[in-house]
């Protein structure tokens, strides 16, 4: 009797309710501020300018300067070297002597047409004398001759000149392959020279970052600073981080067909410290740097981590009740590190940094504010 009730009236199962478990995220509170556009790039120092030293004369060198090494350092109008000249003062000499010798025949062809002259008149002519009766041939000859020796005078005393090399700017020697008692021939390049006023280096630039900055465009390059982005290079050497001021003062005017960039063009004043800049170590050549370009100031937008980002262009609000939202913002820039907001956010507001697997509009959050640490500037 009791197995047949015991079967018959089982026992009732009380199912006890799960409790829901709120989800904790990460907020940061957006707050508005000033913004400075910076992009990072990256490039090799070169020369401003870079020539070839190319004699106009030949002959022997008979001095060199023993300034005239590679990694020389020479003041515009310095002598490098010095080339044997008597040749062209011989023929100096010679075109004097020339010139000497053509003034004796045009006067002795004057005195001759003179005298032609009165004679023609004495015996009463009345019609014009022929012109070579008159000497004039032979006198336009002459006066030829005397044009053509001065010309060789003023030509010999040029390549005199010539024979000295001199710098034609503040420069650095970069190469060189004269010495002294080498024959060289005119035409032959004998060293390289790179001015060292300025240094510049190449840092391409993503072509939407273009709006941000003040970057001259070909024809409308300028060294003035009003027209110009500041920019800041830095190098590790001996283990110190250095820096080194500069300006982009002009764009290189084409687009790379490989990367899709633009090249700014950085220029770096007095890159070897030899005005006295107090430069710890030269801007050298050849220098691989990182750089820092100086943009636009806006006002008014707000900075977040770039895991703030929700896609391109929405990020996810807290609303009333702790209730999760998504925000479509204006994104301004944005960068592996940080992402700038121009519209759709207000001041003091959370947005949540978590990742989230799945979202729904709406949905219930407990939150934990974590403080907004200082954001590293990213390459592009």
């Amino acid at each position: 009797m009791m197995a047949k009730k015991f079967v018959t009236q089982p026992k009732k199962t009380v199912v006890k309710a799960k409790p829901v478990v709120v989800p904790l995220y990460q907020f940061v509170r957006s707050s508005e501020t000033n913004h400075q556009f910076i992009v990072a790039s990256q490039g090799s120092i070169t020369p401003r300018m870079e020539i070839s030293v190319v004699p106009e004369v030949s002959g022997k060198v008979i001095s060199v300067s023993e300034h005239l090494v590679v990694g020389g350092i020479f003041k515009s109008g310095e002598e490098l070297f010095r080339i044997d000249q008597r040749d062209y003062e011989i023929a100096s000499t010679n075109a004097l002597a020339q010139i000497a010798q053509v003034h004796v025949r045009i006067t002795r062809e004057q005195a001759e047409a003179d005298a032609a002259r009165k004679e023609w008149e004495a015996l009463g002519r009345k019609d014009k004398p022929s012109p070579l009766l008159l000497r004039e041939p032979q006198l336009a000859e002459a006066k030829a001759a005397l044009l053509s020796a001065e010309a060789a005078l003023a030509l010999s005393r040029r390549d005199q000149d010539r024979c000295v090399i001199r710098a034609p700017f503040d420069c650095r020697v970069s190469s060189k392959s004269v010495d002294l008692g080498q024959v060289i021939t005119r035409g032959t390049s004998l060293a390289r020279l790179q001015a060292t006023d300025y240094s510049e280096v190449r840092l391409p630039v993503p072509l939407d970052q273009l709006a941000f900055f003040n970057l001259p465009m070909g024809s409308r390059a300028t060294t003035n600073a009003a027209g110009s982005s500041p920019v800041t290079l830095m190098a590790e050497i001996a283990g110190k981080t250095l820096r080194w001021d500069g300006l982009v003062f002009r764009t290189d005017g084409e687009i790379d067909p490989r990367t899709r960039m633009i090249s700014a063009v950085g220029r770096v004043r007095d890159p070897y410290g030899l005005e006295g800049n107090g430069t710890e170590l030269p801007l050298m050549m050849g220098l691989f740097v990182t750089a820092e370009i100086k943009g636009h100031v806006v006002e008014g937008i707000v900075k977040l981590p770039r895991e703030a980002l929700r896609g391109t262009d929405a990020v996810y609000v807290l609303s009333g009740s702790n209730r999760l939202s998504r925000r479509v913002v204006e994104v301004m820039q944005s960068n592996r590190t940080e992402v700038i907001i121009k519209k759709g956010l207000k001041d003091g507001e959370l947005v949540c940094v978590t990742p989230l697997d799945a979202f729904v509009d709406g949905m219930e959050v407990r939150i934990e504010v974590k403080e907004i640490g200082p954001m590293k500037l990213a390459r592009p």
